[in-house]
Formats: C-alpha cells, structure tokens, sequence
C-alpha cells in the first residue's frame, strides 16, 4: 500500500496479501469470535444456507454503506458537491 502508485512487484502484493489475511485471522479471533462463536463451534456451522445468505446480505449492505461514506470523504476532500453531470 505504501508504494501504492510508484510500482508494486507481485511479491510485495503477495506479502500485503498475507498481512490483509492476518488481520482478517485477528478479527475472527478476537472480535469474531465474542460475537460468533458458540463453544467448540461457530455460529454459521448451525444456520441453514437461507440464514447465512441473509446474514451475507446484511454484510454487503453495510459495505455499500461504508462505500458511500468514502465516497463522501473523497468528494469532499476534492472539494465536488458530488453531483454529475446526469443529475444537474
């Protein structure tokens, strides 16, 4: 990320790939599992396919979410009001 813009071998992808992937271990360690886990099992081993769809669906709206409040961050750093040229 650091480099982001200034060339990035496939190595250093890779190797920000596996720090991404730890972070995501961290979070199912840790905040993952005081919200998910139920004893020796997660919660997801006991929702039928139609639950874990719907929590998904929950999950891709929350990321739609923080998608437009970059969005805003962005435009406003840019200094646009966020309008285009369709809905002017």
């Amino acid at each position: 990320v650091l480099k982001h813009g200034e060339g990035m071998s496939s190595q250093e992808l890779g190797m920000f790939i596996e720090a991404f992937a730890a972070y995501t271990r961290h979070r199912v360690i840790t905040v993952g599992a005081a919200e998910y886990a139920e004893g020796e099992s997660q919660r997801f081993e006991s929702m039928s396919f139609d639950e874990l769809v719907l929590e998904l669906v929950d999950e891709l709206a929350d990321a739609v979410n923080y998608n437009i409040m970059l969005a805003i961050k962005a435009l406003s750093l840019l200094g646009a009001d966020g309008s285009t040229e369709e809905s002017e």
